[in-house]
């Protein structure tokens, strides 16, 4: 009885087996890119100071919204068990429908900024929507492999983006949409980053607390 006593003390005493165990568990939930995500953080803090000022801060975030949001696209479609090389083209369609359809309502009506804003952002909306549900409708209905679909898409996409603009930017959209949601601040935090934590958060909900959210994890986990 002494000896397991003592046995039991030198394994609880032991910080290597727990270390090892939180170790694991860290890795499995969270992944190593977390990890090295900090690393280069640090690193970069050490070699430029400026790097971690608050106004770089925010410029990286800034800059980084619109791949994070994409980036929650693509997720989808990975945990399916999937992947979408179209992600970037229906982004650039996105924003080329978008920007078309503001400066067409300004044009006809340059005091209509809030509906020409409004507009565009559901034309932009209902051309990427429409560019998913063709992806989601060939590899679901038609049974064409992810890769091939979705590569199809992305060269119908960059066709009809470069088709729609002449590789000439867009011009006369109203300055408002750039300066509120482009460049705008709300309490000294960027626009866009309160819309990305929406996006974030909107798909937290949707993964962990929705029937079609076990959906995703099932149909990935089915492969």
């Amino acid at each position: 009885m002494a000896e397991t006593g003592v046995v039991t003390a030198e394994r609880r005493a032991a910080p290597g087996p727990a270390l090892a165990r939180l170790a694991r568990l860290t890795f499995v939930r969270l992944g190593v890119l977390p990890l090295l995500l900090l690393i280069l953080v640090i690193g970069f803090g050490i070699a430029e100071p400026r790097f971690l000022s608050g106004q770089n801060i925010f410029n990286v975030a800034r800059q980084s919204t619109y791949l994070t949001i994409v980036a929650m696209a693509q997720m989808l479609a990975l945990l399916t068990g999937g992947f979408d090389l179209s992600v970037g083209v229906i982004l650039a369609v996105t924003s080329v429908v978008s920007a078309y359809v503001m400066a067409a309502v300004v044009a006809g009506n340059a005091s209509a900024v809030g509906l020409a804003i409004t507009l565009g952002i559901l034309a932009g909306l209902g051309a990427g929507t429409a560019m998913g549900v063709a992806n989601g409708f060939g590899i679901a209905a038609l049974n064409v492999s992810p890769f091939m679909m979705t590569l199809a898409m992305a060269s119908i996409g960059f066709g009809l983006a470069l088709s729609m603009t002449g590789g000439v930017p867009v011009y006369g959209m109203p300055s408002q949409f750039g300066a509120t949601l482009g460049f705008g601040k709300l309490l000294g935090v960027p626009v866009p980053v309160y819309v990305t934590v929406v996006v974030i958060l909107g798909m937290y909900v949707l993964l962990n607390w929705t029937r079609i959210g076990r959906y995703f994890y099932a149909i990935g986990g089915n492969i």
